[in-house]
C-alpha cells in the first residue's frame, strides 16, 4: 500500500493552524499572513525589524543560515506567544500590541510548555559548555517573566523542551545531553518542586514527548547510539523500547488520535542517513514510517551551518482534518508547508 500522500506549499513557512476558524498562519518571507480555507489571506505583521532581518529575510537560504524569523507560535490567553532569535514574544490576537522577553541563554528555546490555566514556561537551550547553571521561566500573563526554576552548575547542559502533560496536569522537563545529563523531570504545582523522574542513560534524552493517559512517549534524540520510539511509565519509571527509527527525533505530536515523530537529519558515527522521516502510530504501540524525504544537496559537514533536513509539526487549535508540518533542507523543498489527510493516515496505518 502507497504511503500517505503529502502536499508542498513551496512560499508559506507554516506557524500555527486554526482548525475553527480553518485558517493557517504562515510566513511569506518577512510577513505573517493568515490563509484561510476559502482563500481569503489576511496579513497579520511584519516580524522583519532591524535591517539584517528586512534585507535577508525575503530569501530563504538566508532564513536558514542565520536562524531569521518567526521559529514557532502558540495561542495564548488572548493572543499568542511566539519565539524568534533570541527573543519570545506576547501579542494580542491582532499583533498590533507586543511584549518582549530576551533575558535568557541562547539563541531561542526549541518549545514552549502551555497549561490550561494560564501559565507558559520554558528551559535555556544554549551550548554551555563549561556546564554552569540553566534556568526556567515562567509567566502567567506573556509580559511579565520569572526564573520559576534553577538548574545547579554540571547538572544538566540545557533544556530541550517543557510539554505539558494533560493527563497528570503538570509539565515534563526534558534535559541534555550525556547520560547522567539527560532526564525526564515533572512539575505538578508550576515548579514549586520538579522531581526526576528517569535519567541515567541516553534513552532518556528527548527533545519532545507525547503524554498518553498509560504512559508517556518518549522519542530518543542521541548521536551516540541508534535511535528509538519508547514508551515510559511514570507509576513504575519502567521505559521500554516500541520502534526503532532512522535518526534523532525532534518532534513529536498528537493529532486526530495519532501519534507523530519525525527525525532529522543529524550526522553522527551511528546517524548517518540521509532522510528526514515522520513516522506515525494509532494506539501509542503499533508504529508505521508514512513520509521519507531526503535531504537537500548541502554536504553533509556544513549541515550545522544549513540547518539539518527537518520536520516540524506546528500546533494545532480545534479538531483538524489534515497534519501540517513545517519542511526545511529537503530536496526540493528548502522551506515550505508540507500537508497530510488525517483520514488518509488513519486509513493507512489500519492497513
Amino acid at each position: 500500500m502507497q504511503t500517505p500522500k503529502v502536499s508542498f506549499h513551496v512560499n508559506n513557512e507554516p506557524l500555527y493552524y486554526d482548525a475553527e476558524r480553518k485558517a493557517i498562519l504562515v510566513s511569506q518571507a518577512t510577513r505573517l499572513v493568515w490563509i484561510h480555507e476559502n482563500g481569503r489571506r489576511e496579513n497579520g505583521i511584519k516580524w522583519a525589524k532591524s535591517w539584517k532581518e528586512k534585507l535577508l529575510g525575503n530569501w530563504a537560504i538566508f532564513r536558514r543560515v542565520l536562524r531569521l524569523g518567526v521559529h514557532s507560535i502558540y495561542p495564548f490567553l488572548d493572543g499568542f506567544l511566539r519565539v524568534e532569535n533570541k527573543k519570545v514574544i506576547y501579542s494580542n490576537s491582532g499583533f498590533s500590541e507586543e511584549w518582549t522577553f530576551s533575558s535568557f541563554k541562547g539563541s531561542r528555546p526549541l518549545n514552549l510548555g502551555i497549561s490550561p490555566d494560564g501559565f507558559a514556561c520554558f528551559g535555556e537551550y544554549f551550548s554551555n559548555a563549561d556546564r554552569g547553571e540553566v534556568r526556567v521561566f515562567g509567566t502567567n500573563d506573556g509580559v511579565n517573566w520569572r526564573e520559576v526554576w534553577k538548574f545547579k552548575a554540571a547538572e544538566i547542559r540545557h533544556v530541550h523542551g517543557c510539554i505539558y502533560d494533560e493527563y497528570r496536569n503538570g509539565f515534563w522537563v526534558l534535559t541534555g545531553d550525556s547520560d547522567d545529563e539527560s532526564g525526564l523531570y515533572f512539575t505538578g504545582d508550576h515548579f514549586a518542586t520538579l522531581i526526576k523522574e528517569g535519567t541515567g542513560s541516553q534513552q532518556y534524552r528527548a527533545v519532545e514527548v507525547i503524554p498518553g493517559p498509560g504512559g508517556i512517549i518518549v522519542p530518543m534524540d542521541s548521536p551516540s547510539e541508534r535511535n528509538w520510539i519508547q514508551h515510559f511509565d511514570p507509576t513504575n519509571k519502567s521505559l521500554n523500547p516500541l520502534c526503532e527509527i532512522n535518526s534523532s527525533a525532534f518532534h513529536a505530536i498528537r493529532l486526530g488520535g495519532i501519534d507523530f515523530v519525525s527525525t532529522v537529519t543529524e550526522p553522527s558515527p551511528v546517524n548517518d542517513e540521509d532522510h528526514a522521516c515522520v513516522y506515525a502510530s494509532m494506539n501509542g504501540t503499533d508504529w508505521k514510517l508514512i513520509a521519507k524525504f531526503k535531504r537537500d544537496f548541502f554536504p553533509t559537514k556544513y549541515q550545522k551551518y544549513f540547518r539539518y533536513a527537518e520536520i516540524r509539526f506546528i500546533e494545532t487549535k480545534g479538531n483538524a482534518t489534515q497534519l501540517i508540518a513545517h519542511g526545511r533542507a529537503l530536496k526540493g523543498l528548502s522551506s515550505g508547508m508540507m500537508t497530510w489527510n488525517l483520514d488518509e493516515i488513519k486509513t493507512f496505518l489500519s492497513a
